[in-house]
């Protein structure tokens, strides 16, 4: 595109140079016949008066046209001399060749300020009207190369738009093989993963009586239903509408709450005080419950707590609470025989993860990483 505004350019350069010097003979035409005409060296018209002459409005010092008055001062001497009155002929003779050097001097002015008058006898001197139109030439060459370089321009950026877009369709489209190419990859490679951690996990021995056993003591409350609890809460609002408070500030104030039920403070009291719930007026206290009716965040708190136990402060939706384990009944759980085949594939299923993990962990350690 550089190369292309440059042979324009060059191009516009060269069109304004031949106008130029178009124009420079021109007016050097002018200029000549101008000197041919006041040399009097202009060629006559064939019309037979040449004082009726309508053509040659130019003429040279040497067929320039005496006044009228001049013509009849002339023919009066004449007329005077022929009749033997000598001195009276001079006289008019004399008055005719004053007129006459006054007119030259008038007519050779006129020549000097008008070089040459238009042929068809325009006030307005040739010359004038030659660098007139010259001036337009200019000016109109000009306009037509400003508008040569905006079309283009708006040609260069089309193409630098097409250019663009053609950049951007490459790289989209290489970067949709390039992920092609890593999704193939990636999915050879967690074949091969699955395949050898199914290797992993078959090479696995199945689970022990006494592995069943253990499993089965530690995590008894997974097969235990009808599990009940009662509670006390403490609920502060994150949210009070007053001016100047932030959940930042309530959750501090939840946090001394609990401090001073730890610290000995009596809970229901303290309930009745702070407590934002609907068993506030009872002390925070609720009635027996079903594990399975409650928020699972707080059936699983209060699960974990001991008897009289007091819960760090929860992180609910809309309010800070505190829970309290007043008393919990556990439910039934099955014999052991009866969960027996979902603990081996529980034991089985942990034993494979673990051997995998191993297995994963050592391949790390072999791994080279290598950055660049």
């Amino acid at each position: 595109m550089a190369n292309e505004s440059m042979r324009l350019e060059e191009s516009l350069q060269k069109e304004f140079r031949k106008m130029r010097h178009r124009q420079r003979q021109e007016f050097l035409r002018v200029l000549e016949n101008a000197e041919r005409r006041a040399m009097g060296k202009v060629k006559k018209c064939n019309c037979g008066n040449w004082y009726l002459c309508r053509h040659n409005k130019t003429a040279s010092y040497n067929t320039r046209r005496p006044a009228q008055e001049v013509i009849q001062f002339r023919r009066n001497s004449k007329r005077l001399r022929r009749g033997g009155r000598s001195e009276d002929a001079q006289m008019w003779e004399d008055k005719a060749a004053e007129i006459d050097y006054g007119e030259q001097n008038k007519w050779r002015e006129r020549i000097a300020t008008s070089i040459i008058a238009s042929p068809w006898g325009a006030n307005e001197a040739m010359v004038d009207k030659l660098v007139e139109n010259h001036k337009k030439e200019a000016a109109v060459l000009q306009k037509t190369q400003d508008v040569r370089r905006q079309v283009l321009d708006e040609k260069h950026k089309r193409r630098r738009f097409a250019l663009e877009n053609t950049i951007l369709a490459e790289k989209q489209r290489l970067r949709l093989q390039v992920k092609k190419l890593y999704d193939r990859e990636m999915q050879e490679k967690n074949i091969v993963a699955s395949v050898m951690k199914a290797k992993k996990a078959g090479d696995m021995p199945p689970a022990t009586p006494k592995e069943v056993e253990e499993y089965y003591s530690k995590n008894v409350d997974k097969w235990r239903v009808g599990d009940q609890v009662k509670i006390s809460t403490i609920s502060v609002p994150k949210f009070t509408g007053e001016t100047g408070s932030s959940p930042e500030k309530q959750r501090k104030l939840a946090e001394e709450i609990r401090a001073k039920v730890v610290g000995g403070a009596d809970f229901a009291a303290t309930a009745r005080t702070y407590s934002q719930d609907s068993r506030a007026e009872f002390g925070g206290a609720w009635d027996w419950m079903p594990r399975t009716e409650l928020d699972p965040m707080i059936a699983n708190t209060a699960m974990g707590l001991k008897t009289g136990g007091i819960s760090q402060v929860l992180d609910k939706e809309t309010n800070y609470i505190i829970v309290a384990c007043d008393a919990k009944k556990l439910g039934a759980a099955p014999p052991m025989d009866k969960v027996r085949g979902d603990i081996q594939k529980m034991i089985e299923q942990e034993k494979s993860k673990k051997a995998i993990d191993e297995w994963m962990e050592q391949l790390r350690k072999k791994a080279v990483i290598r950055k660049f």
